[in-house]
């Protein structure tokens, strides 16, 4: 070791010096005098609990040695040759940042204040010198573990088939979408919703019950009773445990809480007509605040009122309770968002863009409906023009100007028309099929820029063009996708996503 090399470990304080590889001097050094006592005599350190002897070691290691030992790195200095002392010139040693200067600096590796510890009450020993506080580059490390941890492996996206009489499958939502699972809940259904690990399949009455259960297993099915008479619709998740649940035989709406079951009921009666029942039907949300389709009809004759049918608002905050919105506060009362006509069927929503938008059909021979959109910045309605020359059906919405839009024209011994077009788009026509039903369900995918279309026609004499299935349509192009039609052993009635 060189002579300079010693002096850089010179203190009474050095524990002990070493030289190793030869091109690199180590020095550790020992805060405490007591320790260095029992060090240099060979003494058993004292147990750390002891008071006087709690403080402890600590090292000071130089620069950055490349290779760890036992999984410690130790620090160490390159060695002054005599010709390299020749070359070396002082460097002021930079100064200590403070703690808001160290918070901005988000380098790999983190800014550690090296100082001497003490007990409680007791005091640096003022016989030596005070020593300043060092500042190290420390690159940190997790320590390893040899415990094998269980992780529930993240769910693969599915897409939900389900029947009109409870039937379900679950597929693959990438080509060829092949089936995972099947099922059978056995009830009539209306409505399926799905996120991430949760779908939930909505029964209306005589039923009066969801299906809660795994998309990835469909044989673990749970079913949550409602009231008798509570005619669930529809329902959807404002998170990943809460849903909301629109109850058409009675003035409220249904927040459910999926880990506890804990049903806690929305008065959705302020916003009803004279009956005092608001009739609710289809939902869609953005975060925590939910939009929900008001009749507002004579529950016994489902003839109009003078109220008409309106959007309902409502915020749901976790933990919080939920506030009805008054998006009229000009006039008494608290006030939904008016519409021009009934509103029916699915509300595609964007979030990012504040726009929500709106179905709303007649019988073909009463114009065919029309389609309404709201600000939801504002919250205000306006007309959303789309020339679809016949009644309204089910609608997507892949960007502003680009629709999937479902129609009626006619019904005849082959069952109820049902067109899917693409406006906007470079084909117009799409697709077009016969069921016993008018077929207004259908389900857009943005990530892979799909359209899922699920026909449930039935092949007879009269409808030998039927292909049931689920069609599966390029979003953007209109063009139905290599692979045909996916069968799925019964005629499907609704698709959902879950991912």
């Amino acid at each position: 070791m060189q002579k300079d090399d010693r002096r850089k470990c010179a203190s009474k304080r050095t524990f002990f010096s070493i030289q190793w590889p030869k091109k690199y001097v180590c020095c550790i050094f020992v805060w405490n005098d007591e320790v260095m006592k029992n060090v240099s005599t060979s003494k058993p350190t004292p147990s750390p609990t002891n008071s006087k002897t709690k403080r402890g070691f600590r090292f000071y290691l130089l620069l950055t040695l490349w290779l760890p030992l036992a999984g410690i790195h130790l620090h160490c200095s390159p060695s002054t040759s005599p010709n390299e002392q020749q070359q070396e010139t002082p460097q002021k040693e930079a100064p200590l940042q403070d703690a808001s200067t160290e918070a901005d600096n988000s380098d790999a590796s983190t800014k550690e204040s090296i100082e001497p510890v003490y007990d409680e009450g007791t005091q640096p020993d003022s016989s030596e010198p005070p020593q300043e506080s060092i500042t190290e580059e420390v690159t940190p490390e997790l320590p390893e573990s040899t415990d094998t941890v269980e992780t529930t492996p993240p769910p693969s996206p599915r897409l939900l088939a389900l029947g009109k009489q409870g039937q379900i499958a679950a597929l693959a939502l990438t080509s060829p979408w092949s089936i995972q699972s099947t099922g059978d809940l056995k009830k009539r259904s209306v409505s399926a919703r799905c996120a991430g690990r949760h779908c939930i399949v909505v029964h209306p009455s005589p039923e009066d019950a969801l299906s809660l259960f795994d998309p990835q297993d469909l044989s673990n099915v749970t079913t949550i009773k409602l009231d008798t008479g509570a005619d669930p619709r529809d329902v959807v998740f404002i998170d990943s445990n809460r849903v909301v649940v629109s109850q058409y035989g009675t003035s409220k709406l249904l927040l459910l809480t999926l880990d506890t079951q804990q049903k806690t009921n929305i008065d959705m009666s302020p916003l009803a007509d004279a009956d005092g029942n608001p009739e609710t039907l289809r939902l869609a949300h953005c975060g925590e605040r939910v939009f929900v389709q008001l009749l507002r009809l004579d529950h016994k004759t489902e003839a109009p009122t003078k109220e008409g049918a309106a959007i309902g608002v409502i915020d749901i905050p976790k933990g919080g309770t939920p506030t009805i919105i008054d998006t009229d506060p000009n006039t008494a009362g608290v006030q939904p968002l008016k519409l021009a006509g009934q509103p029916k069927f699915d509300m595609p929503v964007n979030c990012t863009s504040g726009i929500l938008y709106i179905a709303e059909p007649k019988p073909l021979m009463q114009g065919g409906g029309a389609y309404e959109k709201v600000d939801l910045k504002t919250l205000t309605v306006s007309t959303l023009k789309l020339d679809h020359g016949a009644e309204v059906g089910g609608f997507a919405v892949v960007q502003h100007g680009l629709y999937w839009v479902i129609s009626h024209t006619a019904t005849g011994p082959a069952g109820n028309s049902t067109h899917l077009n693409l406006m906007g788009g470079p084909t117009h026509s799409t697709y077009n099929t016969f069921a016993d039903d008018k077929l207004d369900e259908l389900i857009l995918d943005p990530q892979q820029d799909l359209l899922f279309f699920p026909d449930n026609c039935e092949k007879s004499p009269q409808n030998q063009q039927c292909v049931s299935g689920i069609h599966v349509f390029h979003a953007r192009t209109g063009k139905e996708q290599a692979g045909g039609v996916i069968s799925l052993g019964f005629p499907p009635m609704e698709v959902a996503i879950a991912q």
